[in-house]
């Protein structure tokens, strides 16, 4: 079985009991990643599940292409695995980033799939928790959360990474 590869980057939205407000939050990040990305047409980011409360923006052309609105975060969702996060040249871990700059932001954390929306844990439910609730659950859980690894992946002869579970990344080298 493959393990997905997840991110998490941060936003400001709360509002979940106000459609109009969701809407409008997914319509800005449609256009900040269309704008970002140069997408048009058929390839453009739209929003979707406004009539089923699963909020996202979804582009078919888009490697990075669903991103779910959340309580504090969107999850990207690529439907890479996670190995491919730490394969050079990084081209994942730079998917990641340029969502983040296109939606305002400066930093990203990375998961299997299993330490977000296939956790089987009872103390973390995807649905209803926000970032912070994330971030206290991984904490608990897993522990500190180390810095994406770079240099160590750069330096390492390993056929693959023997990567942790979670990071974060402040994408400091790519600014």
């Amino acid at each position: 079985m493959s393990v997905c590869v997840e991110g998490l980057i941060r936003n400001d939205f709360y509002e979940f009991d106000n459609i109009e407000a969701v809407e409008a939050e997914l319509n800005r990040a449609s256009k900040c990643l269309n704008d970002y990305f140069r997408l048009e047409g058929e390839d453009k980011f739209q929003p979707y599940g406004l009539d089923c409360e699963y909020y996202q923006v979804y582009s078919e052309a888009h490697h990075m292409y669903r991103m779910f609105l959340k309580k504090g975060y969107w999850h990207v969702s690529p439907a890479y695995r996670y190995h491919q996060l730490f394969t050079p040249p990084l081209f994942v871990r730079q998917g990641f980033y340029d969502v983040a700059k296109a939606l305002g932001e400066n930093e990203a954390w990375y998961c299997d799939e299993f330490h977000l929306d296939n956790c089987g844990d009872e103390r973390w439910d995807y649905d209803t928790q926000s970032f912070e609730e994330w971030l206290a659950f991984i904490n608990s859980t897993y522990g500190v959360i180390r810095e994406f690894p770079i240099e160590e992946i750069s330096s390492s002869e390993e056929m693959r990474f023997p990567a942790e579970p979670v990071y974060y990344d402040g994408f400091k080298d790519l600014e």
